[in-house]
């Protein structure tokens, strides 16, 4: 399992995710890996995260990645582009009896240019629904193992977060849920999107972000 954060600030957006991928194979034997990288930069203004089974969302999302022809597209741009495509390339599974896509799903999150305005936005996309793209109108977006990251923001979170405060928060849904979730686990991954472009935080501000919640 795994869990993944976007969350909404004024003008910016804080992305974050686990390490942790469970494989299983047809006999059911299971082993944990610590090493997956579930947040992948797409220009400047987006990133996607993924959640659930893994392959095939990489596939996905490297494929489209290779077929942009527009590098500096809008948020709301690239989501609706991303799910025409996905919906394209599960079609050529239909003909196939025994090929059913896993159940996966994207959040797509990242700013629109409106004027000179930068407005946030999170959108879903599940391959459950046929990749019906969906809206997050509560501002954030929590997927995959949601619950204590749910009970966190409906507690603290607030629209108008500073870029530090709002980091905090997401870091914390990680160390905590971590700490008692035992399918959320590895390296936090999180990054900033603003007007600026898409900044990785190091590790080293990562743990800053925690280092008084031990």
């Amino acid at each position: 399992m795994t869990l993944v954060i976007a969350a909404q600030g004024s003008g910016f957006l804080i992305l974050g995710t686990d390490s942790k991928e469970t494989v299983t194979n047809a006999a059911r034997n299971r082993i944990e890996l610590n090493n997956q990288i579930k947040l992948v930069k797409i220009n400047n203004k987006v990133g996607i995260l993924m959640y659930g089974e893994t392959q095939i969302p990489d596939y996905l999302i490297e494929k489209f990645k290779e077929e942009l022809s527009r590098k500096n597209m809008n948020v709301t741009d690239i989501a609706e582009n991303f799910a025409s495509f996905c919906r394209n390339e599960a079609r050529k599974t239909y003909d196939v009896r025994i090929a059913r896509f896993p159940l996966f799903g994207f959040v797509i999150a990242g700013l629109d240019k409106k004027g000179r305005k930068y407005i946030p936005r999170c959108f879903n996309l599940e391959s459950g629904t046929g990749f019906s793209l969906g809206l997050y109108s509560e501002k954030f977006a929590i997927e995959g193992k949601p619950f204590l990251a749910l009970y966190l923001f409906s507690k603290k979170y607030r629209q108008n977060m500073s870029v530090e405060e709002l980091s905090e928060l997401v870091a914390e849904a990680f160390h905590d849920t971590k700490k008692i979730d035992g399918d959320v686990g590895g390296e936090t991954k999180m990054a900033r999107i603003d007007e600026t472009g898409f900044i990785e935080y190091t590790k080293e501000a990562i743990d800053d972000l925690v280092k008084e919640l031990d």
